[in-house]
């Protein structure tokens, strides 16, 4: 791999498109497969309002679901929404090379493992995102607060894949906690959130409620 890894993000909404912008921001080559934004993004990028400065930014590809790969990525960031129905695995596997590792920048517990039993050979580095931001239309995201990342390896340990990318997430101006144990963290979030989130409902959207 070269010293700045090639990053694909799978699911570049409001969390894929923000993390996307710090890896830019951090010297990445960072490309995006997308769906709907897809003519809005290949023509004028992602277009961000932050606290964090300037953080819009022009991936150096942009594919369709149905694309291939001009080159396969040292990693692919999965950023979608657990859901039910939704096979993530599939997802992925076009853009999986032989040495790919996976990253999950996602919400839920027990989510790693359909993907670990999919690409036992591959690293698969887990991460919580604390963090406010929104899509609010076609390629123009909103950044209001936080961005914090919790990341260990799946299904636990910190390993060279975790302390690449910890370091260049820093570099791109965020804080990362390193975690030898990712899934209790994302236990100890879930617990966070079952409060928090209705609260959110409750106080019409409170700001301060944050989530991935």
């Amino acid at each position: 791999m070269t010293d700045k890894p090639r990053i694909l993000i799978v699911g570049a909404g409001a969390i894929g498109s923000f993390y996307g912008a710090i890896l830019k921001r951090a010297g990445c080559e960072v490309s995006v497969v997308l769906r709907s934004d897809y003519d809005a993004v290949k023509e004028g990028g992602f277009r961000f309002t932050s606290p964090l400065r300037e953080l819009s930014w022009q991936p150096e590809r942009v594919y369709r679901p149905d694309d291939t790969p001009d080159a396969f990525p040292d990693y692919v960031l999965l950023c979608v929404k657990v859901l039910p129905g939704v096979d993530r695995a599939a997802l992925v596997r076009p853009w999986m090379g032989d040495h790919t590792g996976l990253v999950l920048i996602e919400n839920g517990l027990d989510i790693e493992r359909e993907l670990a039993d999919a690409y036992p050979q591959h690293p698969l580095v887990s991460c919580l995102a604390f963090i406010a931001v929104s899509r609010t239309g076609p390629g123009e995201v909103h950044h209001q607060a936080y961005g914090q990342l919790v990341m260990g390896n799946f299904p636990a340990g910190f390993d060279e894949h975790c302390r690449r990318l910890s370091a260049l997430f820093r570099e791109g101006g965020i804080e990362v906690n390193d975690s030898e144990a990712v899934v209790g963290e994302r236990w100890r979030k879930c617990v966070w959130n079952a409060p928090f989130n209705p609260l959110s409902v409750l106080c019409n959207g409170a700001r301060y409620v944050i989530d991935s």
